[in-house]
Formats: C-alpha cells, sequence, structure tokens
C-alpha cells in the first residue's frame, strides 16, 4: 500500500508593501515637469487608443475589400478561361465537321447551341461571307470590320447584352464567330458587398481624421522621427541621432536609442573590418584550396596517364616491329611461291594423268586463283594497319612527353594533327575536319606536351559538342602576326548559355554525364596558356557552335609573378 501524503502547512511569504507616492510628492513631479517643458503621454493614452482601433478597423476594411476584389477578379480571370477553352471547343468542332459542300453538319451543330444558357451565339461564314449556319433570328448579321465580332448593336436588336464576344477564327475555310453570357450574379454580390465596407470604411475615414487632427501632430511627430531614425539604422546608416522632444517617456527612448546607436556603430566598425579580413583570408584559402585540388587530381591523373602510355608503347612497339618487319618478306615469298606454281603450272601437261588429276583438285580445293588475287591485298592491309599503329605509338609518344621541363620549339600543325590522330576515334564518325595552317607560322617556344593536353582537352570538347549532329563540323585555324600565333577552333555544336560561358574554366565545373568528365581540363587549359603568358577567349551561342581563341607568344618571356619578380620557368602541371 502506498503512504498517504502528508500535507505540509506553508507560511505565506511577507511581501514588501509597495510605496505609494502621495498626492504631493506627485504634484511636486508633474509641476517639475512643467517648468522643463515636458508631459506625460496619460493625456493623450486613450485618444491613442482610439485612433489605434480606428485604424485597425480601416486596415481591416480594406484588407477584407481587397481581398474580395482580388476574389472578384480572379472569378472574371477564370470565366475567361473557360470561355476561351469553350471556344477552342466550337472551333475544333466546325473544322473536323466543316464540308462545302454539305454544310448541314455545320448548321445542326449550331442549332444545338440555340437553346444553351452558356453560348449566348454561334455564327459560320463562308469565305465569301455567306452565312453557313447561325443561331441568329435575323438573316444578315452585321460583323464589326475594327473589332472582327459579331456588331454590338445588332446584338442589341436581337436583345443579347452582357456577353464575351471573341474574335472571327478561321476554321477549314469559314469564318466562326462566338459569343458567351456573363455570370453575373456574384458580381452583383460582390459589388453590394464593396459599397458597403466602402461605407463603413468613409464612416471610419472620417472618424479617424477628426481624432488624428488633434492628437496626431503631438505624439506622431516624435514616433515618426524614432520610425525614420531606425529606417535609416536597418539600412546600415549608425550616424542618425534623435532629438528630446516635450515627453517624457519619450526622451528616456531617445537617450536610450542615441546611447545604444553609439555603442553600435562602434562595434560595427570594428567588426565590418574584421569580417572584410576574414573574408579576404577565407576567399584566398578557398581558392588556394582548389587549385591545390585540381593539380593533385591532375597531377595523379598524368601520373597513371604516363604510366599506362609507356608500359603500352613498350609492350605493343616490339611485336609491331616484328610484324612490320617481317611484311616484306611475306611478300616477297608469297610472290615467289605464285611465280613458282605458275612456273609448275607449264608442265602440268608433261605429267601422268593421275598426277595432273590430283594437281588441279589441289588447286580448286585452296581456290587458288582467288587466293593469288587476294593474298596480295590482305598483305598490302596488314602493312598498312602495323604502319598506322607505328604512327599512333609515336603520336602517343609526342603527346605523353608531360615530363618535359625546358622549353622547346613547338610546331603548333604537328602538334594539332598528332592530337586529332590520338582522337581519330572520335571524329571519324560523321565529323568534318576543315584544316586552315597558314604556311607563315613559325615555331614556337613553349612546352610541347602542356600545349598537346590544352588541344586535346578542347578538341575533345568539340567532338562532344557536335555528337549526333547532321553536318557535323570542326574548324581548326593555325595564324598569327608580329608577336603572337593564334590557334582557333570552332565546333557548329550545340553550343553555351552566358551562365555556362561564364563557368566553364571553373574547377570541376563539367556539363558531361556522370561519369564521361572531370571538370578539370579546361581549367588546366586557362592555367596552362595563362603560364605562358597568352590568353584564352571564348565566344559561344546557345544552338550554333563554340569558338575557342588561343593566344600564344612566338617567343616565351619571363612572366610577373605577384611580388614583381620575373620568373623564368613555367610551373610544370
Amino acid at each position: 500500500m502506498s503512504k498517504p501524503a502528508i500535507k505540509k502547512s506553508i507560511k505565506p511569504k511577507k511581501t514588501a508593501t509597495p510605496y505609494k507616492k502621495n498626492f504631493g510628492d506627485t504634484l511636486a513631479m508633474e509641476l517639475t515637469y512643467i517648468k522643463r517643458g515636458e508631459k506625460h503621454l496619460n493625456a493623450d493614452f486613450m485618444g491613442g487608443i482610439l485612433l489605434m482601433l480606428i485604424t485597425i478597423l480601416l486596415i481591416l476594411g480594406l484588407a477584407i475589400f481587397t481581398a474580395v476584389k482580388d476574389i472578384e477578379n480572379g472569378f472574371a480571370e477564370r470565366n475567361l478561361n473557360m470561355y476561351k477553352a469553350l471556344a477552342n471547343n466550337v472551333y475544333s468542332k466546325v473544322e473536323s465537321i466543316y464540308d462545302e459542300s454539305n454544310p448541314e453538319p455545320v448548321q445542326a451543330l449550331v442549332d444545338g447551341f440555340k437553346n444553351s444558357k452558356t453560348i449566348a451565339y454561334c455564327l459560320v461564314l463562308s469565305e465569301e461571307g455567306h452565312v453557313l449556319a447561325s443561331t441568329f433570328a435575323l438573316p444578315n448579321p452585321e460583323i464589326d470590320v475594327t473589332t472582327n465580332k459579331v456588331a454590338a448593336k445588332f446584338l442589341s436588336q436581337l436583345g443579347i447584352n452582357n456577353t464575351t464576344d471573341f474574335e472571327g477564327k478561321n476554321c477549314a475555310h469559314s469564318m466562326v464567330y462566338v459569343g458567351f453570357y456573363n455570370d453575373t450574379m456574384f458580381a452583383d454580390k460582390v459589388s453590394e458587398l464593396a459599397r458597403s465596407f466602402m461605407g463603413v470604411f468613409v464612416l471610419c475615414l472620417l472618424l479617424g481624421i477628426w481624432l488624428a487632427a488633434g492628437i496626431g501632430r503631438r505624439v506622431m511627430k516624435p514616433v515618426k522621427g524614432l520610425v525614420k531614425a531606425t529606417g535609416k539604422f536597418s539600412e546600415g546608416d549608425l550616424s542618425d541621432r534623435l532629438e528630446k522632444c516635450q515627453y517624457v517617456e519619450f526622451n528616456e527612448l531617445v537617450d536610450s536609442y542615441n546611447g545604444m546607436a553609439d555603442s553600435i556603430q562602434k562595434l560595427y566598425s570594428t567588426l565590418e573590418h574584421q569580417v572584410r579580413e576574414r573574408t579576404r583570408q577565407l576567399n584566398d584559402a578557398i581558392k588556394e584550396l582548389q587549385d591545390t585540388q585540381a593539380m593533385m587530381v591532375h597531377s595523379e591523373k598524368m601520373k597513371s596517364l604516363g604510366e599506362l602510355v609507356a608500359g603500352i608503347m613498350h609492350e605493343i612497339n616490339n611485336p609491331i616491329n616484328f610484324i612490320y618487319g617481317n611484311m616484306s618478306h611475306l611478300k616477297n615469298y608469297s610472290q615467289d611461291l605464285f611465280a613458282l606454281i605458275d612456273d609448275f603450272d607449264k608442265f602440268k601437261d608433261d605429267l601422268t594423268p593421275e598426277h595432273k588429276a590430283e594437281y588441279e583438285k589441289m588447286l580448286k580445293d585452296i581456290d587458288y586463283e582467288f587466293l593469288k588475287e587476294d593474298l596480295p591485298d590482305l598483305i598490302k592491309s596488314c602493312h598498312e594497319g602495323t604502319e598506322r599503329t607505328k604512327n599512333i605509338i609515336l603520336n602517343l609518344k609526342d603527346f605523353s612527353r608531360m615530363e618535359e621541363s625546358a622549353i622547346t620549339n613547338v610546331d603548333l600543325p604537328k602538334e594539332i594533327d598528332s592530337t586529332l590522330n590520338i582522337l581519330n576515334n572520335k571524329f571519324k564518325h560523321g565529323i568534318t575536319v576543315k584544316k586552315d595552317y597558314h604556311d607563315d607560322v613559325p615555331k614556337i617556344e613553349a612546352y610541347g606536351g602542356q600545349l598537346n593536353q590544352v588541344f586535346m582537352n578542347i578538341l575533345d570538347n568539340a567532338a562532344f559538342a557536335v555528337e549526333g549532329k547532321e553536318n557535323a563540323e570542326v574548324d581548326i585555324t593555325i595564324r598569327k602576326d608580329a608577336k603572337f600565333a593564334y590557334i582557333e577552333i570552332q565546333d557548329n555544336g550545340k553550343g553555351m548559355d552566358e551562365e555556362t560561358k561564364d563557368k566553364i574554366f571553373n574547377p570541376f565545373f563539367t556539363t558531361k554525364p556522370v561519369g564521361q568528365g572531370t571538370g578539370l581540363g579546361l581549367s588546366i587549359s586557362y592555367k596552362v596558356i595563362k603560364n605562358h603568358n597568352g590568353s584564352i577567349d571564348v565566344q559561344s551561342e546557345l544552338g550554333k557552335g563554340t569558338k575557342f581563341t588561343i593566344k600564344l607568344p612566338l617567343l616565351f618571356e619571363a612572366r610577373e609573378t605577384v611580388s614583381g619578380e620575373k620568373k623564368n620557368d613555367i610551373e610544370v602541371i
């Protein structure tokens, strides 16, 4: 069993009796305020409450009135949309059944609208203006050529008023005019309610003006000053200060506000400086982190690629050389064998009939004539294939020379062609590559491996942009002026909008599907060109294609560092 709860008697605590001012003290304090030209708000308190109540009523009335008008407008818009849908339905029905030789189906359709409570009228005219079908009692309807609608005067003669009329619609060699009755029941109720609210609103407005005329000037002046000051304060202007008035409570608020503004202004100045400094440091750290991350990812990628290319070249080069070297011997041996068989064929008549038949059977079994014709072509195609494989290996060797740490003379047309050979698998399917290499373009001083990487990234993106497009085309132009060489790579692919174009050089930004792009290609390319004291410009229009223009100096010059010192080497990426 649970123990019964024991009630303890609680003694009431003694509270201090609040000090009550006597009449004399209160009178003395009020006289002091009067001498100072101040007074309490108590005298205006009741008037302020009344004004506030009236103001609330005005706001509520205005809000309700606005809401009702919004509902009315929404109802009208809904009706208009409904009428448009009905009109389109009428147009489609007329167009589907219209037949110049048989207007009866159209007349039957229009006759069905005569007793409609929604459709006010429907008129179908031929191209010559003859009436094909009509709901009108009068035979010759009038059309207002200015508005392309049934004339309002004509509708009034038939007692058709307050309608929503649509312009004539050309449907299958005919003009269709249709109108709908306006639903005024809700509008009348709304108007009646609006008039009632307007009357209440006017009465409240007059009462509010009468009350505000007496106390508004005295009370609202310091309030407006406070509102103005707080508005500037919220916008960041901390220099504005309030002036004292005749009300004690407002003066206390003024002192508090001014003191707060002074403190916040000092604190804001300090914090603003600290935030700017921290923001700058954070942006620098983020940019450095992004660059470092991009370089690390790219470094690992190129390291793996270099090892893979080196291994492939080593494993493929020797057997390809064996095959390539033996192709000429195989060709000579086959020619000798065919010559021997042809010479032996001259003496086949000297053989015994049995041997001659066996010899001819052997030639037939191996299809000697076809073999004699096809084997040279087969050896030729094998020779061309091994020669192409050797060229691909040499191109890969040129492309993968990322370890170069010295500036060399780079032949731009050769490097472009080498890159195109590596990307041949992407460019051979319906993509036309047009080359315009000016003859006067000399070799430039640069890092060939790094430039190959730039060309690879841009040409790969161009192939991706025109993929699946009919008449896909990539134009490559190499030209020069007195100091610079220009490489222009233009495609007629998808193109880019301005928002995408502004981001393409950002690390890890890509428009390719997941798994097909890392977002580092153009970012690295931009850095490579900048390290060569060049520039890369992009022009693109959505749906029309993209053009990259690379500008490189003919002679390499030391680039300026942040500290103003000249750096004689380029950062190897």
